[in-house]
């Protein structure tokens, strides 16, 4: 009997220990996501402070797309931790997971988090419902079509300019540069064969930046005048990940994140350097719900 009751004095002591002074949260908010990791990650490192009361300032110190983040949080005069955990349910659907720690008082917290009815509990749940609320009613704002087949994008010959950007920021940069290239082509009556699209070249999901080009299909000729920002070349065909995207295309990368999830699930290797085609001019379409953009992400 004796010999039991060490046994239990010592885990007790073990996991008071653990509980109190080793592990590194105090209070654990677990909920759904009805999007891919990457639209997730995305949502959770652009939510800003002033988008909540109570939020003073928020800050990311580490980030690893598209399975987690840390970031500084102060609310309410609370210097806090919140370590993020996304994990795949499917390929539309996530888990998220929110560690939080209170940085300067951490065993009071832990206290109030066993006997309940903590203010820093509530504040945090209402932040977590806030935030996940938030996630969850960006699907109000696209539609993605998917298709598991894969499909061949055929060879194509273009004019472009080549740009970069935030990811973010991409659509408007096309419209900022739009009139160099269709001006360009308009006064050397070029016709412009097909709908245009966007190919990117390099990104870096961690400082959100990628460089890209932005194409109109034309037909091939040596006989065009020479120009110091447009220029012409061939696309080769490839084989892809296919998926359509309606909604406005600021967002379109949406669809990258869920073709990076069903690449991960049919365990097929591609180059995340997808190829946007815009199917819908903005200003002759007024709803953007119905703006349509074919997303490929090539295989290697």
């Amino acid at each position: 009997m004796k010999k039991l009751l060490s046994v239990l004095l010592v885990v007790i002591i073990a996991g008071s220990v653990w509980y109190f002074f080793i592990k590194d949260f105090n209070y654990i908010v677990r909920f759904e996501a009805n999007h891919a990791k990457g639209t997730v990650h995305k949502a959770l490192s652009l939510w800003k402070a002033n988008a909540y009361d109570g939020v003073d300032s928020v800050y990311i110190q580490n980030s690893d797309p598209f399975t987690g983040l840390e970031q500084k949080v102060w609310l309410k005069d609370h210097a806090l931790t919140y370590r993020w955990k996304i994990k795949t349910i499917n390929d539309s659907v996530s888990k998220v997971v929110a560690y939080i720690k209170d940085d300067e008082n951490s065993v009071k917290r832990n206290w109030e988090v066993i006997f309940g009815n903590s203010e820093f509990v509530d504040l945090n749940l209402q932040l977590l419902q806030k935030i996940s609320g938030g996630i969850n009613v960006l699907n109000e704002r696209y539609t993605i079509q998917q298709s598991d087949s894969i499909q061949y994008v055929e060879s194509r010959h273009c004019a472009y300019i080549s740009l970069e950007s935030s990811i973010t920021n991409k659509a408007q940069t096309m419209m900022n540069n739009i009139q160099v290239i269709t001006s360009y082509l308009k006064s050397n009556n070029i016709p412009i064969s097909d709908d245009p699209f966007l190919q990117v070249t390099s990104i870096d999901f961690d400082n959100d930046k990628m460089t890209f080009d932005f194409c109109f299909p034309v037909t091939k000729s040596s006989r065009y005048p020479q120009s110091q920002k447009v220029s012409f070349k061939d696309v080769e065909g490839f084989n892809a990940l296919k998926a359509t995207y309606y909604g406005n295309y600021s967002r379109s990368d949406h669809a990258w994140f869920r073709l990076m999830e069903i690449a991960e699930r049919k365990q097929v290797e591609i180059n995340q350097l997808p190829i946007e085609i815009y199917r819908d001019d903005p200003h002759n379409t007024p709803n953007e719900l119905s703006w349509q953009a074919d997303v490929f992400m090539p295989l290697k």
